[in-house]
């Protein structure tokens, strides 16, 4: 296989990772590619790509317990974080990009950053896990 024709396949395959019609979008280049005989060059490409798929679902069953928002807002407030800080640590605990942040909340990307980088100071966490288990230590889960 070409690697024009990887990159095509991957490219493909890689937009439909998590969403719902990933399985579909799968099989569509797995006929493609058996037909045309080159799976067996594809394989790679596609696993790490089902790989990446079944974390995410994962990822989004093991969440389905959340933090309200408001409650987390006031509590980023109480904290210390400012309104943007407690905005955007709000967001990446309850599972948005910071892309999503930058345009829920009218924000440039940078500023999304900027905002992300105060607020891990301000609670001395490094990452986005370690927030999200700050939070839920001190935060009580509701049904979403």
């Amino acid at each position: 296989m070409t690697g024009q024709a990887t990159a095509t396949v991957a490219a493909r395959v890689i937009a439909a990772i998590g969403r719902a019609d990933f399985p579909e979008q799968l099989l569509a280049v797995r006929r493609e590619l058996r037909m045309a005989r080159k799976l067996e060059e594809a394989g790679p490409t596609l696993a790490a790509a089902i790989r990446r798929h079944a974390e995410l679902m994962e990822q989004r069953e093991q969440t389905v317990l959340s933090h309200s928002r408001s409650v987390l807002l006031r509590r980023a407030r109480e904290w210390g974080l400012s309104e943007r800080e407690a905005e955007v640590a709000t967001g990446l605990a309850m599972g948005q990009s910071q892309s999503d942040i930058a345009k829920a909340s009218g924000l440039a990307l940078n500023s999304v950053i900027t905002y992300r980088r105060r607020a891990y100071q301000k609670l001395k966490v490094a990452d986005r896990l370690e927030l999200r288990a700050l939070c839920d230590r001190l935060i009580p889960l509701v049904e979403p």
